[in-house]
C-alpha cells in the first residue's frame, strides 16, 4: 500500500488486530491499526466487547485505530482507500511524536504513585531462588492489591469432560521469553516505558496463563537479561499486572493471572506438563484438571498411585516432600470429585422411567466402567437375557433418551455409543 507494510492479524495482549501497519518512517513498531466489521468483530460475545472494552484496551496500548465499515467500502472502494492513505500518512507523524514522549525516563519512583505514604518505607529485603525463579520479598512494601475479583476453581473446571480422551501425556507448557524480547525499548525494567512494559506483561499472561506472579516478573528479568531483579522493578511489574485487571483483560485468582473467556479445562484446554514451573507455581485448578485426566486414563482412584502418576505425568522424577504437600490435597479432592460423579452419572440413580426401567440399567449396566468390565456384563448377563437384537434396541433406546438429556457427560454418551457399535459387530449370541 503505497510504502506501508502491512501484517495480517497481529496478535496484542489477547485480541488479534485485522492489519497491523509498519512504514520505513518510523522503525519503532506499527503505526497504525486497521479493523474492520468482518467475522472478528461480528464474533464478539457482546457489544460492549466488541466496541468499548477492545477499543479502550488497544488505545490504552497505544495503538491508533482506524475502523473501516464494510458498506462504505463496497460502495466506494476507491474512496475510502484514498481516506485510510491520507490517515496513515498523518499516523507516521504522530506515531514519532508518541514514541518521542513515552521514550523519556521516568521519574524515580513514580510507578508507586498509588502506594499509601507509610508503604513506602524502605526496610530490609530478602531474595529469594526458586527453581531458576528468583523473586524479591519486602516486609515493607506490600504490593496494592488492585483486583479482587476472583474465579473460583470449580468455574474453571468441566467437570463433565470426557477426560479419558485426553491420552496419558498432558499438553506442553509454552514459555513465553522469546515473545516480548522484541518489545524492549530500555535497557532496565525501571526505565521501560509503561506502554511495552504492559504489553510485555499481557503477553506472558496471553501465553502462559493461569501464570503465577513469580513468573510474570520472571519473564520480564529473563527478556531483559538480568542476572536478579531487585525490589523497586518487581514491584513495579506486579503493579502493572494487576492493573490490568481494571479493563476487564486479565481475571486474578490469587496470585495467578490469565486472560478473560479462557475455556475451562477439560477437552477444549487441557492441563500442562510443569515445564519450567515448580509445584508452587501450578495453579489448583490445573492441578485438579491433570488428576482428573490421570485417574480417568488411568482409571484408578488410589490416592497413593495418583501420587506417581499425577507426579511424573508433570514432569517430576521425584515425588518429594514439596510436590507431596501440594499434591495430596489435590488428589484427595479428585478422588471425592471422582465419586460425586460416578454417583451423579450412575444409571441406577437415574429416575426417568426411560432410564429406571430400561432392562440394561436393571441389570447393572454403567457406561461409567471400563469398556472390557462394560464387555463382560454384556457377554455375561446381558446377552443370556435380552439376545443380541434386544440389548441392541435397549441401548439405542438409552442413547436416545441421553440425546435429550441435559448435563450428561460425552464421556457417558461416548461410552454408549462405543458398546453399541461393539455389539452390532457382535456374531456370537444372535
Amino acid at each position: 500500500m503505497k510504502g506501508f507494510e502491512v501484517h495480517y492479524q497481529v496478535g496484542v495482549a489477547g485480541y488479534r488486530i485485522d492489519l497491523g501497519i509498519k512504514h520505513p518512517d518510523y522503525p519503532h513498531g506499527y503505526i497504525a491499526g486497521v479493523e474492520c466489521d468482518g467475522a472478528t468483530y461480528h464474533s464478539a460475545k457482546s457489544a460492549r466487547d466488541r466496541d468499548l472494552l477492545r477499543q479502550q484496551q488497544l488505545e490504552r496500548l497505544g495503538w491508533d485505530i482506524y475502523r473501516i465499515w464494510s458498506t462504505d467500502w463496497f460502495e466506494d472502494p476507491e474512496g475510502e482507500a484514498g481516506k485510510l492513505f491520507n490517515y496513515l500518512q498523518t499516523s507516521v507523524g504522530k506515531a514519532n511524536a508518541r514514541f518521542e514522549e513515552r521514550d523519556q525516563p521516568e521519574p524515580e519512583l513514580s510507578w508507586l504513585e498509588n502506594l499509601d505514604p507509610g508503604d513506602t518505607d524502605p526496610g530490609e529485603s530478602s531474595e529469594v531462588q526458586t527453581d531458576g525463579i528468583q523473586t524479591t520479598s519486602h516486609p515493607h512494601t506490600p504490593v496494592p492489591l488492585l483486583v479482587t475479583d476472583k474465579p473460583s476453581a470449580e468455574a474453571s473446571i468441566d467437570y463433565s469432560a470426557d477426560w479419558s480422551s485426553l491420552g496419558f501425556e498432558l499438553a506442553a507448557y509454552l514459555d513465553a521469553s522469546s515473545e516480548i524480547d522484541h518489545l524492549i525499548r530500555a535497557t532496565h525494567p525501571s526505565d521501560e516505558s509503561e506502554l511495552n512494559l504492559q504489553t510485555m506483561i499481557e503477553t506472558v499472561v496471553e501465553i502462559e496463563g493461569p501464570v503465577h506472579e513469580d513468573i510474570v516478573a520472571d519473564r520480564i528479568r529473563t527478556a531483559f537479561g538480568l542476572g536478579k531483579l531487585s525490589e523497586q522493578p518487581r514491584m513495579r511489574i506486579l503493579t502493572l499486572l494487576r492493573e490490568s485487571g481494571r479493563t476487564g483483560v486479565i481475571h486474578q485468582s490469587g496470585q495467578y493471572f490469565e486472560l478473560n473467556d479462557q475455556e475451562p479445562w477439560g477437552t477444549k484446554r487441557r492441563p500442562r506438563v510443569a515445564g519450567s514451573r515448580s509445584i508452587e507455581h501450578i495453579d489448583e485448578s490445573e492441578l485438579m484438571s491433570a488428576c482428573l485426566q490421570i485417574a480417568a486414563v488411568h482409571n484408578t482412584d488410589d490416592a497413593q498411585e495418583l501420587l506417581r502418576l499425577v507426579s511424573r505425568a508433570l514432569g517430576f522424577n521425584r515425588t518429594g516432600q514439596l510436590i507431596r504437600e501440594s499434591l495430596v490435597p489435590i488428589i484427595e479432592e479428585c478422588i471425592r470429585k471422582i465419586a460425586e460423579m460416578a454417583e451423579k452419572t450412575s444409571l441406577q440413580n437415574n429416575p426417568a422411567p426411560a432410564v429406571s426401567e430400561n432392562l440394561l440399567v436393571r441389570l447393572g449396566y454403567e457406561p461409567g466402567r471400563l469398556p472390557s468390565e462394560r464387555w463382560i456384563f454384556f457377554v455375561n448377563q446381558a446377552l443370556p437375557k435380552v439376545t443380541k437384537a434386544g440389548a441392541i434396541n435397549m441401548l439405542t433406546a438409552l442413547i436416545n433418551h441421553f440425546a435429550r438429556e441435559p448435563g450428561v457427560s460425552d464421556g457417558v454418551r461416548k461410552a454408549m455409543s462405543v458398546d453399541l457399535a461393539q455389539l452390532q459387530r457382535f456374531q456370537g449370541m444372535g
